[in-house]
C-alpha cells in the first residue's frame, strides 16, 4: 500500500538521516517500539533503506595521492592501529612502529646519513633497536645535523639517537654539542663532521608545529624562550630548529649563533626524509613540502587524509 511505503519512509528518514533513536520515533510517530524496528527491518527489504559498507582506501592509493599532492617522491603511510584513540601519542607511536621497518629499505647503500632531533625520530630508532633490525649493506657514517642542547626532553637528544641508530647500521658515528660553538679549536675538532655534512646522502628528521602551539628549545646563551623571540611567533614550522612562513625561511636573533646544517645545505641531499604526523601538523607538513624541506614523509593514515582534505 502507498501509505505503508509513505510511513516506511518516514520511519527511515527520522532513523537514519535525522539522527531519532527508535524510542524517540515511537514517541513522534505514536507507535509502540516493536513496531518501529519492524518498519525499519521492513524498510531494508523493499529498498527503501540500501546499506553499504565503504572499503577504506588501500594504503598504496593514498600514499600515491599524497605523493601527488605534495609533490614529494615518495610517501610511506603507516596504518593507525587504535580505533578508539586519536591522541598524538598514538600517531607517533603507530609511525615509529611502521617507519623502523621501511628506513631500511631508505638508508640501504647510503653511507653517509645525517640525523636531527624530534619525538618521532627517536621512538623510531628504539623501535629498530628494540626489533633488533639491523643494516650492513654499507660503511655508513651517522651524524647529527643539528646539536644537542643541553635540554632533558629525549627528542632534542641528537647525539643519543645518531648513536643508537649507528649501532643499527652497525656504522661510525660522529658527535658534537651546538654549546661548544666558541671553542677556538671547533672547526679543527669537527671538521671530518663538516666534510660528511658536504657529502650525506639521506638525512632524517621530524617537523615542529608553530612555536606558539609546541615546546621548542630555548636560546641558552640568553635563556629565552624562542616562542618570545622577535619574528618566530610568524612562523607555521620548524625543522632543525630553523623556522618557515609559507613564504619561506625566517631570520630570527638565535640562528646567529646556529650550528646545524643550513636549509641551503639540507636541499640538496638526494634523501631528505620527513616523520611527523598529527592533525596540528597539517599546515607544517603541506607548507616544509611546497618548500622542497623533504621529498620522503613518512606519516600516518589519518594524517594522510586530513592532508588530501586540505
Amino acid at each position: 500500500m502507498k501509505e505503508d511505503s509513505d510511513l516506511l519512509y518516514a520511519v527511515a528518514v527520522l532513523y537514519y538521516e535525522d539522527g531519532l533513536n527508535q524510542e524517540e520515533i515511537s514517541k513522534r510517530m505514536n507507535l509502540s517500539r516493536p513496531v518501529v524496528s519492524r518498519l525499519l527491518a521492513k524498510a531494508q527489504e523493499c529498498g527503501i533503506v540500501r546499506i553499504s559498507v565503504r572499503k577504506p582506501q588501500p594504503i598504496e592509493s593514498l600514499a600515491a595521492d599524497l605523493e601527488k599532492k605534495l609533490g614529494v617522491e615518495r610517501a610511506y603511510i603507516a596504518p593507525n592501529t587504535r580505533q578508539n584513540g586519536d591522541s598524538m601519542q598514538y600517531r607517533i607511536e603507530d609511525i615509529s612502529d611502521y617507519a623502523s621497518q621501511v628506513l631500511i629499505s631508505e638508508l640501504r647503500n647510503r653511507r653517509n646519513i645525517g640525523v636531527g632531533w624530534g619525538m618521532t625520530v627517536y621512538r623510531t630508532v628504539m623501535r629498530m633497536v628494540e626489533k633488533s633490525v639491523t643494516d650492513h649493506s654499507a660503511d655508513h657514517n651517522v651524524v647529527p645535523i643539528v646539536g644537542s642542547i643541553g635540554v632533558r626532553e629525549v627528542q632534542y637528544q641528537v647525539n643519543i639517537i645518531v648513536s643508537l641508530l649507528a649501532h643499527v647500521l652497525g656504522g661510525s658515528v660522529f658527535f658534537y654539542n651546538s654549546a661548544e660553538a666558541d671553542r677556538k679549536d671547533f672547526g679543527k675538532k669537527y671538521g671530518e663532521l663538516f666534510a660528511i655534512w658536504n657529502e650525506l646522502d639521506a638525512v632524517l628528521f621530524g617537523l615542529g608545529t608553530s612555536p606558539l602551539e609546541q615546546r621548542i628549545p630555548f636560546d641558552l646563551e640568553s635563556g629565552t624562550p624562542v616562542q618570545s623571540i622577535e619574528g618566530v611567533k610568524d612562523a607555521v614550522g620548524d625543522i632543525l630548529g630553523q623556522f618557515f612562513t609559507e613564504n619561506g625561511m625566517m631570520k630570527c636573533s638565535w640562528e646567529d649563533g646556529y650550528l646545524g646544517l643550513s636549509i641551503e645545505r639540507l636541499r640538496k641531499v638526494n634523501r631528505r626524509i620527513c616523520l611527523c604526523g598529527g592533525s596540528e601538523k597539517v599546515r607544517s607538513i603541506m607548507t616544509a613540502a611546497d618548500l622542497g624541506l623533504f621529498n620522503v614523509l613518512v606519516t600516518d593514515s589519518r594524517t594522510a587524509e586530513e592532508i588530501l582534505r586540505s
